[in-house]
């Protein structure tokens, strides 16, 4: 990832209980999140909360670079799945919500020490937000818990 302001990047063993194919269970009427799928999304959001911590790096309302890249054993299994699970971890452990994430790269490859890598940046360190009029501005455009920036806002009141 180059050109990024800041990045941190994670490893943790890969297993195919990662995959959103396995997240979900069945039975007796009832739906849950299977506790080894669960046990890896919550151990992605604590690696990744130590290193954001660690690295000194604030995560502002911008663009989120993500780059995801899966070493299996085998075949078997399909490295989009795990996009999904890894998405929901990097959202918790950043507290950004992944509308603003963006993926730079999601590969896999096959090898002996199974893994899965994440690693993130941002390339900016404004915060943005949306105008529902002129689309994308800097966060400081806008008056609190308005949807339009101040420019907008003038012009409709004009």
């Amino acid at each position: 990832m180059n050109g990024y302001l800041w990045q941190v990047e994670v490893e943790m063993p890969f297993d195919h209980a990662m995959s959103k194919n396995r997240a979900w269970r069945h039975g007796n009427g009832r739906t849950w999140v299977d506790s080894t799928h669960a046990a890896f999304r919550d151990g992605l959001v604590t690696l990744v909360k130590v290193e954001v911590n660690r690295a000194g790096v604030t995560v502002v309302q911008n663009r989120l670079w993500l780059d995801i890249h899966v070493t299996k054993p085998s075949m078997r299994g399909d490295p989009v799945n795990v996009l999904d699970m890894a998405c929901d971890a990097v959202k918790v452990a950043v507290g950004l919500d992944d509308c603003w994430f963006s993926v730079e790269r999601l590969d896999w490859d096959i090898g002996p020490e199974p893994k899965l890598t994440v690693a993130i940046g941002q390339k900016s360190a404004t915060a943005i937000a949306c105008c529902s009029t002129c689309g994308l501005r800097a966060a400081t455009e806008f008056n609190k818990g308005r949807s339009r920036c101040r420019d907008c806002e003038k012009r409709s009141r004009k």
